[in-house]
């Protein structure tokens, strides 16, 4: 299954996490809301990277001028938020804590 997000900035989010680690995985209730055929008015994403989540997430929000909130430092988690009218963009960012992504 293939999901493409309808607003612009989080496609450009996506685009620079990947550019930032591979892999990366989209999880969460986006993909259940896919697999459901809901694909309108997502306005929050989350995503699993293997390591690093806080140092990926704090590059990538200053490269695209979202911002930056460190969740849990110690299970290194980061939250990104846009804002730009009425509702904001928010993707949450952590590492995997399990040693592959079903065990996490």
């Amino acid at each position: 299954m293939q999901w493409k997000p309808q607003q612009p900035a989080f496609e450009a989010l996506l685009n620079a996490l990947a550019g930032e680690v591979q892999p990366l995985y989209l999880v969460g209730g986006v993909v259940r809301d896919a697999l459901l055929g809901r694909t309108a008015g997502v306005s929050d994403l989350d995503v699993i990277v293997e390591r690093d989540a806080l140092t990926v997430a704090r590059r990538v929000a200053d490269r695209l001028g979202w911002a930056f909130y460190p969740l849990d430092e110690g299970r290194d988690v980061a939250r990104l938020v846009f804002t730009a009218g009425t509702t904001p963009l928010v993707c949450d960012v952590a590492a995997m804590r399990g040693g592959d992504l079903f065990l996490d």
